[in-house]
């Protein structure tokens, strides 16, 4: 939505002049003429306060505010802003709050509870370990079970001693949250599935396929658990890179990860290239 404040400094003068135009003797409002002169002036004086009305407007809304405001916004939710947090990310925590509220124990509870970093966290050193994302899902189980699944933000740490003291933590502060009733809350590190690529490209030209690795190595490495990874997906990263086309070899189809414990990265893709053939 546009802010009626947003107007520019020719926009303001070109209103000014107008109002000068419609005098019943419209006088001379041409560059350098004295109601060009005197209504530049004011236009800049007006220009001023548009601005700073158009500021004021922008921090009433946390989608518009600026960084030190969506602190404040934040704060009034006492939702705290995380370690090197972008204002995006915050401002995505901020606004599902704001639009799913806590309901006493519903999925969306367990997941913010779980992403709260005072309180599901771990200090190793000099380094605080917390959940980047959070899963929750009901445990088949027959016995009302919730299952929570994580990926801290530090993936390295999943498989060792510290990833198991930030779950223990994480758990610990969800059972003692949440709802009477449930019988018990299983907090689980997510694992990642090495997933490998191999495509092959076709161009006249030369192409650097290191930079196409690269970047499907990146897209792939920010994927989420229970996320599919699409072929089509790897075809338009090697397109966007200058292929007149490609064929993804592997994975043979898409694939889901349909275990919420699972999410899929790769450390390496195979971008063979060929010679385009009329």
């Amino acid at each position: 939505m546009t802010s009626p404040y947003d107007k520019n400094f020719d926009d303001i003068l070109e209103e000014i002049l107008i109002d000068y135009q419609n005098l019943d003797e419209a006088p001379d409002v041409g560059e350098g003429s004295t109601p060009f002169i005197m209504g530049s002036v004011l236009a800049s004086m007006v220009f001023g306060l548009y601005r700073y009305q158009d500021y004021i407007n922008k921090q009433h809304f946390p989608d518009s505010a600026d960084s030190v405001h969506l602190d404040r916004w934040g704060t009034i939710y006492d939702i705290n802003r995380l370690t090197n947090e972008s204002d995006s990310d915050y401002l995505g925590r901020i606004l599902n709050f704001i639009r799913i509220p806590p309901a006493g124990g519903n999925s969306n509870d367990f997941k913010n509870w779980a992403l709260d970093s005072e309180h599901s966290y771990y200090i190793d050193g000099d380094s605080t370990y917390y959940n980047a994302y959070a899963a929750c899902v009901n445990q088949d189980d027959g016995i009302g079970t919730v299952g929570v699944y994580l990926i801290p933000n530090d993936e390295t740490i999943i498989s060792d001693s510290t990833g198991e003291a930030l779950r223990s933590a994480t758990e610990t502060y969800i059972t003692s949250v949440q709802p009477l009733g449930i019988v018990s809350t299983g907090v689980h590190l997510s694992n990642p599935t090495i997933q490998p690529i191999d495509a092959t490209v076709y161009s006249a030209d030369a192409l650097d396929t290191e930079a196409m690795s690269d970047a499907i190595v990146s897209e792939i490495n920010s994927m989420n658990p229970g996320e599919t990874l699409y072929k089509s997906t790897i075809t338009c990263i090697l397109t966007s890179y200058g292929a007149d086309y490609a064929i993804v070899n592997v994975p043979s189809s898409d694939i889901n990860t349909i275990d919420s414990a699972n999410f899929y990265r790769t450390d390496s893709s195979v971008i063979s290239l060929l010679e385009a053939t009329s």
